[in-house]
């Protein structure tokens, strides 16, 4: 922003001499920006050259007005006095010829992965100023010359390294040329890699399980924990999952996925692993190589053949219709392959889901008379339900022939299996030796307990050691007839 005006003050016009020392004011857009003074005495006439370096500020555009005001001691006011004092000014519009600043230039890196590596040589010139066009070339010459410049600089492949690249900026008036450098550097680099460690069994009826490993085999710098990935059933996102830990050069870390298929996932898919994809295709972490990160796999969905049609199961009741049931006497005619899993519910929901299982199938007591009862086949394929019911008959009661009112807690009454709370109308009759009645008995009054409650024995207390003789009346359609017999008392 410097530069050198020639300057004429004269003296025309004027009926005396202009002293000698006659001050000089020159201004850019009425700043002052520089003085100079006559050297010697005009005569009436005269008139003397000079020249003068001025700066222009900062602050004052390109296009200003620059004016040189004579008899002007820098503020306007004169020190002769004239014939005529409103001709001392000269204006003259003028503009800077402004170089384009290439001081800045940025040298540019790029790391050495898989695949060609391109720099975007603009990225080296986001300081250059003034600058209408932009050029790079291979020579200084060339950007001197305005000559061969570089066809593609978003897309540069370097063809030295390092390699130095010229820079030709310029704009209507001059131009500049600077240079920076451009070099491909070796990096560490993780290199994230993901496959697929299980046999993939798809079952319409569970999720389906994803064993997976992620490795970072040929990666040079560790690969981070939380490194994404997403998972695409025929191109669309279905699930997503991290790495939980830094897995170091060589390292791999071992995951597993339970997922849920829809059910309108045809019956063959593709199921897609990509580690460092944050589900929408976009990665995080920096690597060697952005090229292996997937895993892809055909599935195809599988079935097992149906259970066959199961028997009911018909126990005994134990009371207030209810029986122990062992389920697993079905289990032969599910599946005789011991490497299938049997399991039973007491509903279809569960068993699909394989939610709360019968805990002990060989000992379940029913909880409704008939129950449906429900199984689940599973193997590494698939699965299969099936059902089938439960149910109580009354049974003849076991009677047995003694028993000890001891007290010591061990057969202290006459306990008839199946009577008490399965026949609700039963009649119990029993007689001494003599043949007197001493005790009957009803379903509400359980088991005889040995001390009478009818007849001369009835005192509260236990009856003799000897044999006794009962009657029992189920009063049951199914069995009319009572049933006789004895029971030996002792203690």
């Amino acid at each position: 922003r410097d530069i050198t005006v020639d300057y004429t003050v004269f003296n025309v016009n004027s009926t005396g001499a202009l002293p000698a020392n006659t001050p000089i004011s020159f201004y850019a857009n009425n700043s002052l920006v520089g003085q100079s003074e006559t050297l010697t005495e005009l005569p009436i006439g005269g008139s003397e050259s000079g020249t003068i370096d001025l700066s222009i500020p900062e602050a004052i555009p390109a296009d200003f007005q620059l004016r040189a005001t004579v008899d002007d001691s820098g503020g306007g006011v004169g020190i002769v006095n004239e014939l005529d004092e409103t001709n001392n000014d000269f204006i003259v519009d003028f503009s800077l010829l402004v170089f384009p600043d290439v001081s800045n230039l940025q040298d540019l890196e790029q790391c050495d992965v898989v695949g060609t590596e391109t720099f975007n040589l603009f990225d080296a010139t986001a300081s250059v100023t003034d600058a209408d066009t932009i050029t790079f070339h291979i020579s200084e010459a060339d950007a001197e010359n305005d000559e061969n410049p570089i066809d593609s600089p978003e897309t540069y492949i370097n063809n030295e390294n390092p390699q130095t690249i010229w820079v030709r900026a310029a704009n209507a008036d001059c131009f500049s040329v600077g240079s920076f450098n451009i070099e491909v550097l070796v990096c560490p680099l993780p290199d994230a890699t993901i496959v697929i460690t299980n046999d993939l069994n798809a079952c319409r009826q569970r999720d389906l399980t994803i064993a997976y490993t992620v490795f970072n085999t040929l990666g040079t710098a560790p690969l981070p924990a939380a490194t994404p990935i997403a998972f695409y059933i025929d191109g669309q996102l279905v699930a997503q999952a991290t790495t939980e830990n830094v897995i170091p050069e060589g390292g791999s870390e071992p995951g597993v996925l339970e997922l849920t298929l829809s059910d309108t996932v045809p019956n063959t898919f593709t199921l897609l692993l990509v580690v460092d994809d944050n589900g929408m295709g976009i990665g995080q972490v920096f690597e060697l190589d952005d090229t292996n990160n997937e895993f892809e796999m055909v599935v195809v969905f599988g079935s097992i053949p149906p259970i066959a049609p199961l028997p009911d199961l018909l126990e005994c009741d134990e009371g207030f219709d209810t029986a122990t049931f062992d389920l697993t006497e079905q289990n032969e005619l599910i599946s005789t392959d011991p490497n299938d899993t049997i399991t039973y519910f007491t509903n279809e929901e569960d068993a699909i889901a394989n939610t709360n299982p019968i805990a002990d199938p060989e000992q379940y007591t029913n909880g409704a008379d008939p129950q449906r009862i429900y199984v689940r086949l599973e193997n590494v394929i698939c699965i299969t339900t099936a059902s089938f019911l439960l149910t109580t008959e009354n049974c003849a009661p076991t009677i047995p022939q003694g028993f000890s009112p001891s007290g010591d807690g061990i057969n202290d009454e006459f306990e008839i299996t199946g009577l008490v709370n399965v026949f609700d109308d039963f009649t119990l009759l029993i007689y001494s030796r003599q043949g007197n009645l001493i005790y009957e008995g009803k379903n509400e009054d359980g088991f005889w307990d040995g001390i009478p409650n009818t007849g001369l024995l009835a005192q509260n207390k236990l009856v003799p050691v000897g044999t006794y003789y009962y009657v029992l009346h189920l009063n049951d359609t199914e069995f009319p007839d009572a049933f006789l017999g004895y029971v030996y008392v002792n203690y």
